[in-house]
């Protein structure tokens, strides 16, 4: 059978479809791809910031290195412990929200570019936001607890950490988005039949809307330990690049970062940032392996 030849329209349809195509292609390919593989070519070399440093290879050395750095283990310890408790706050506080600007709540469907601003604002910002409140010396909320004879702040090392975590509560943007749409496909008629049957509201939270929702659950639960096991931004506005006070905000991604860029040794820091992604890899495919037993893909 003969193939009907392209009209012009079509051909230029064809030549635009794979130029807008390009665009993105280029920069995926640029900024991602080319980037990745330099990293692993760098990950067995003596690569470095330095002028007229020989590029050597040196095998696994790198890999070595940093398995016996010390500081790669504490720093590690202290992305897990910001992971474990500022996830699940920033999950659960996404979800709350979700449901009551997503339910007939007098006025609070009228706040909704309230919870939406934390969204739209850079992470930078609000950084810079929580700074201020949460300094010891004259941050407002810091300055409160002052008062009550509780010393609280970001810049103060035993309470650093918790300052950061606290931040938590309010980077709920786009998982509270992505709850308030799986939210609103959630039939009526299925809430109003439980209702009938005498069922709780706790029973129809379980029962329903857990059960419709649990794919977007799913999905943000991976946005939540990929976003907190990578957090740098308010790591580096609140203690610098050395993660200070004393360290005790010094976590794996601003270690890396000192490492490769300020110590200008880039064959450690891409040994650590291959070894960060396969860690990262394995906790996303447990992930994957537990979601069977709470994702309903057939629930109807």
């Amino acid at each position: 059978m003969q193939r009907r030849k392209l009209t012009h329209a079509e051909r230029r349809e064809t030549k635009l479809f794979f130029l807008f195509l390009a665009i993105p292609l280029a920069g995926l390919i640029l900024f991602y791809y080319l980037p990745a593989i330099m990293t692993f070519f760098q990950a067995f070399t003596n690569a470095s910031g330095y002028v007229g440093v020989e590029l050597e290879w040196n095998g696994i050395q790198n890999f070595v290195n940093v398995v016996n750095d010390p500081i790669v283990w504490e720093s590690l310890g202290r992305t897990m412990v910001y992971a474990v408790t500022s996830g699940p706050i920033s999950l659960l506080v996404s979800l709350l929200v979700a449901i009551l600007i997503a339910t007939d709540v007098r006025g609070a469907k009228k706040f909704r570019f309230v919870y939406l601003l934390v969204f739209v604002l850079p992470g930078f910002a609000l950084a810079a936001l929580y700074k201020n409140l949460f300094d010891e010396n004259y941050g407002l909320i810091s300055s409160l607890l002052r008062d009550m004879g509780i010393r609280f702040g970001y810049n103060y090392s035993p309470t650093a950490m918790a300052t950061v975590i606290l931040t938590s509560f309010f980077t709920f943007g786009l998982k509270m988005l992505l709850f308030y749409v799986a939210l609103l496909g959630v039939p009526v008629s299925y809430y109003e039949a439980a209702e009938l049957e005498g069922a709780s509201k706790w029973t129809r939270f379980v029962k329903i809307t857990v059960p419709a929702i649990s794919p977007v659950l799913f999905m943000n639960i991976l946005l939540t330990i990929i976003n907190a096991f990578k957090a740098f931004d308010i790591m580096f506005l609140f203690g610098g690049e050395n993660g200070d006070p004393a360290q005790s905000l010094m976590v794996f991604s601003l270690y890396l970062r000192k490492i490769a860029i300020t110590g200008n040794n880039y064959g450690k820091g891409s040994a650590m940032a291959i070894l960060y992604f396969f860690f990262l890899l394995i906790l996303v495919g447990i992930n994957m392996l537990i979601s069977k037993k709470y994702v309903n893909k057939d629930w109807d």
